[in-house]
């Protein structure tokens, strides 16, 4: 449990090897789940992992929407659409069907990935307090903070696009250049937040008793 869930919290933070990092995390949460008898443990850990292998899922479906598209110009996928191989109306009509599968799937992850993070941010509370470890208060606070900050730095922003709206504006393409650039060093601490957490995250399951 605690090898895993460290692990699994390191592993986000590092490319290619991120990919496995859901499953561990999951895991480690259902084995602390079993551990101390708490199914909010337990919930953390499958509903992480299910959203995980949702997002692969609505990736792959992504693609499968852009297939027919590539189908229709490349003959690599075998005759195209100036060969008369394809019926335009009747590839249009089945993207239609598969975005809106591809949106209301999207719309289900997307649900799934919120509610895992609720339940992480609480499990890491409850962790906390009945481990006596403050990595995991620290790991959650980081967290809100992460969240709180970039709440902060979406209003901004948005305040700040609309004001190159205005007449007084004398090159917006030009001053939105340089806002984009000065607010994309703005994310900096954002990002800091963030991976403070995760490393938090992983000390407080390294620190967990055997």
């Amino acid at each position: 449990m605690k090898i895993i869930g460290g692990l699994g919290y390191i592993f986000q933070i590092i490319p290619f090897l991120n990919i496995v990092a859901p499953i561990l995390i999951g895991i480690a949460w259902i084995q602390m789940g079993g551990k101390t008898g708490r199914g909010l443990f337990k919930a953390t850990g499958i509903i992480y992992i299910v959203s995980f292998v949702g997002a692969i899922a609505l990736a792959a479906s992504f693609a499968l929407i852009l297939f027919p598209v590539f189908s229709m110009f490349s003959p690599f996928f075998g005759p195209t659409i100036t060969d008369g191989g394809f019926n335009p109306l009747a590839i249009i009509g089945n993207l239609g069907q598969l975005a809106i599968f591809f949106l209301i799937f999207a719309v289900i992850v997307g649900i799934l990935a919120f509610v895992g993070f609720i339940l992480e941010l609480v499990s890491h509370f409850v962790a906390g307090d009945i481990y006596r470890i403050r990595w995991f208060t620290a790991a959650a606070l980081l967290r809100i903070a992460a969240i709180i900050a970039t709440i902060i730095w979406v209003a901004v922003l948005i305040t700040s696009f609309s004001s190159l709206l205005l007449p007084y504006s004398a090159n917006p393409l030009i001053d939105a250049l340089n806002l984009i650039s000065t607010y994309l060093l703005t994310l900096i601490p954002i990002a800091v937040l963030g991976l403070l957490g995760l490393i938090f995250s992983a000390v407080a399951f390294f620190k967990l008793p055997e």
